[in-house]
């Protein structure tokens, strides 16, 4: 675990905060001091007094440096602001205060499988939730996508094995992975370029009119207005070619305002994007993937970085657009508007093309820092070994990822085609077990490190039938819910994959009796050479059920008293559960007042 490391870099950080806030408190004061002795001493050389002109413009020159220094502090400021957002997200996460961060993905699992509710993948609390560390939608979207990769094969497989030695290498360089992710800090929260990726995917005509316009318009008044103060022209020469400048503004106006529009979300980010293809670019990287993603942004000619270094100015400009004074002199004297579209077309048929990839570099990347997550957060995590031919799943240590690792306990799995049965007590981790394996296949698929000291399995589609709810809306009960989970289990196993079942409590919708017998019929149809099923119940009638030809084995949960008292050692045993705990709980909560006799 790296917690040194970021608990170093956040104390840095906020020494570095503290000091850059009273470099910029002086700064501030300074260039306020600097700027009214200007004024007083130019006021002052009004009168005829050539030494204090000589002194006060030499303060507005000492007003122009601190300016540029300010600004400068500001932008540290800003750095270090990022650089702390980014420790802290990796310290929330090994503190056990992920869940208030923001970022839950809950929109993201609206449309997703039956799986992913019951394994906890998107929403508050989720395997997103604590993995997330994307900024950007496209980046989310891609993490998102991450986990619905099921039991890769072919390319699929070789491009999760490809993540697992660029998620070892970005561990392993936890100052590299700061600084991307700081530098990624400064993008808006959840910036969607897609309005951008789609306008640059179209033609840009240059209007020959336009750039005629703007190389000769701009000399024209620049001249008269220089004629005009020195008195060889009329003033009303270079206040017509103002105005005249001011009306082609105004007739285009709606045509520029959409086209500038769209640099709008790079006038903060540009910045921001051109350090991250710097850093990316610069980088001595081992890992074929990262090295791929390298050369998408070194290019063959121009690197993206360099690329991106004109459109940062040009959108930092547009950015001034919405000062006024700044909109009434750049287009009254230099057709601001027209010049800016131009070279958003000249920019965007050069270099528009190659930006598309590059935001899919660092969206790629943000999935790589996201799926580092627990690497960088736990003591012992493995990257899963692909196995080929019969279904297998075998496991040392094997945690929930999503409960903190010091109070998780670690059990082991060797699981084969077959049935196994687990049993135990309320509360004693049957449910927890089941969301534990799931969840660490699904890490596995999408190309992160899992929670064990080893773990390996085979290509297995996963099934589960954990979170079962009823549906007034639409009539459902829970019972009848349950049997369409099931139900997709029996067609999947008939197409002859590789299956993963969880089943929790199967059939709890309904009666005991109608419960045992609708369990052994689905048994029966789930038991065979190429599923590995693991259904969790309170009825010990299962654990005799018998499929000739295939494997069904018991294991069990317990529970222990101590002083009176329930405890649990969430340890996964051998065999079928002999205790019963329901009658403790009743008295504990005050439904009943003794032990029955």
């Amino acid at each position: 675990m790296l917690k040194d490391f970021y608990l170093s870099a956040r104390a840095a950080a906020l020494a570095a905060q503290t000091s850059e806030r009273r470099r910029s408190r002086r700064l501030a004061a300074a260039r306020g001091l600097s700027f009214v002795l200007a004024v007083l001493a130019l006021a002052g050389g009004y009168d005829g007094s050539a030494g204090l002109t000589a002194l006060g413009i030499a303060l507005l020159f000492v007003f122009a440096r601190l300016v540029v220094c300010h600004r400068r502090t500001a932008r540290q400021l800003a750095l270090l602001a990022a650089q702390l957002t980014a420790v802290g997200g990796v310290l929330a996460r090994m503190d056990e205060r992920w869940r208030s961060l923001a970022e839950d993905g809950a929109t993201r699992g609206q449309d997703a499988p039956p799986q992913f509710l019951d394994l906890h993948v998107f929403g508050p609390s989720s395997l997103y939730q604590y993995l997330c560390r994307a900024r950007t939608q496209a980046g989310r979207d891609r993490l998102a996508a991450a986990f619905r990769t099921a039991s890769p094969a072919g390319e699929a497989r070789t491009y999760v094995l490809r993540r697992h030695t660029a998620i070892e290498e970005l561990v392993s360089r936890p100052q590299l992975s700061l600084t991307l992710e700081t530098y990624g800090a400064l993008l808006p929260e959840g910036q969607d370029l897609t309005p951008l990726l789609a306008a640059l995917a179209q033609p840009h005509p240059v209007p020959r009119l336009r750039v005629l316009a703007c190389a000769v318009l701009p000399a024209l008044t620049l001249a008269a207005c220089a004629a005009g103060l020195a008195g060889a022209v009329p003033l009303l020469v270079p206040g017509a070619l103002i105005a005249f400048s001011f009306l082609l503004t105004w007739l285009t106006e709606r045509r520029s305002a959409k086209a500038l529009a769209l640099l709008v979300p790079l006038a903060e980010a540009a910045g921001a994007y051109r350090e991250i293809f710097r850093t990316l670019e610069g980088a001595s990287f081992t890992s074929p993937h990262l090295q791929a993603l390298q050369r998408t942004l070194r290019g063959d000619g121009e690197a993206a970085s360099a690329g991106l270094k004109s459109l940062a100015r040009l959108a930092a400009a547009v950015g001034w657009r919405r000062n006024f004074f700044f909109s009434f002199l750049a287009n009254g004297l230099f057709l601001f508007d027209f010049a800016a579209g131009l070279l958003f077309a000249h920019w965007c048929r050069r270099a528009g093309a190659r930006l598309a990839p590059a935001l899919a570099v660092w969206n790629e990347c943000e999935v790589l820092l996201s799926l580092s997550t627990l690497a960088a957060a736990r003591e012992q995590t493995v990257f899963p070994t692909f196995l080929e031919g019969a279904p297998r799943l075998t496991a040392t240590a094997l945690q929930n990822p999503l409960l903190p690792e010091e109070a998780a306990v670690p059990n082991d799995a060797a699981l084969t085609a077959g049935t196994t049965i687990l049993t135990g007590s309320n509360m004693s981790g049957k449910t927890t077990w089941l969301r534990t394996i799931g969840m660490n296949v699904l890490l596995a698929w999408t190309g992160a490190p899992v929670c064990a000291a080893s773990f390996s399995l085979s290509p297995l589609a996963l099934y589960t039938s954990i979170r079962v709810d009823d549906s007034l809306a639409e009539g459902m009960s829970t019972f009848y819910a349950e049997l369409l989970r099931i139900k997709e289990m029996v067609e999947a196993e008939k197409t002859g994959r590789p299956l993963l079942l969880l089943i929790d409590e199967i059939f709890k919708g309904t009666n005991s009796a109608d419960r045992i017998t609708g369990a052994r019929a689905a048994l029966r149809h789930l038991t065979n050479d190429r599923s590995i099923t693991l259904v969790s119940t309170h009825d010990f009638e299962l654990c005799d059920l018998t499929v000739p030809g295939a494997a069904i084995e018991n294991a069990h949960f317990e529970e222990h008293y101590e002083d009176g008292k329930i405890a649990f050692d969430y340890r996964l045993r051998a065999g079928r559960c002999q205790t019963t705990n329901a009658v403790y709980l009743l008295r504990l909560v005050g439904i009943v007042d003794e032990e029955p006799t």
